[in-house]
């Protein structure tokens, strides 16, 4: 069953895209098996996690037991003097450009330049991917002038 129109309206998915896309338990066996046991990185990863947690747990009757990084913090982490707070507020910072936003594979690859250009920064603060995410949780609570 194809989404109402005022979701084809966002996302830009209409509904015969819908309809003969691929089986939703296939494809989220696929993914799965993909990412293996990587955690996820997500900028506002908490959006992203519910939204796959929840079609998971509808198709598949369980929910994705990968780690999630909400890449955030992160960024904030590694420019702690600068205010900016969405993905399009760091985009422009980071001189990053995305000709489509808001589609996931656009977003995803914004998200993947914007992790690129803070490594460096990281890497001193949070030398492994436990403690990145650590970093990342616990920023989160860190406030910011």
């Amino acid at each position: 069953m194809a989404s109402d129109k005022d979701n084809i309206l966002l996302h830009g998915i209409g509904a015969h895209a819908q309809m003969t896309g691929d089986d939703p338990q296939k494809v989220l066996r696929d993914f799965e098996e993909w990412v293996g046991d990587a955690p996820l990185f997500a900028f506002h990863a908490a959006f992203d996690e519910s939204m796959i947690q929840r079609a998971y747990q509808y198709q598949l009757g369980r929910k994705l037991k990968n780690a999630w990084i909400d890449v955030e913090p992160l960024v904030s982490s590694a420019f702690p003097n600068i205010k900016a707070r969405s993905l399009d507020q760091w985009m422009s910072f980071l001189g990053i450009e995305c000709a489509v936003r808001h589609q996931a594979a656009a977003d995803t690859f914004a998200t993947a330049e914007l992790m690129m250009q803070i490594w460096p920064k990281l890497k001193p603060l949070a030398p492994s991917i436990d403690l990145i995410e650590k970093l990342a949780r616990e920023s989160r609570w860190i406030p910011r002038n």
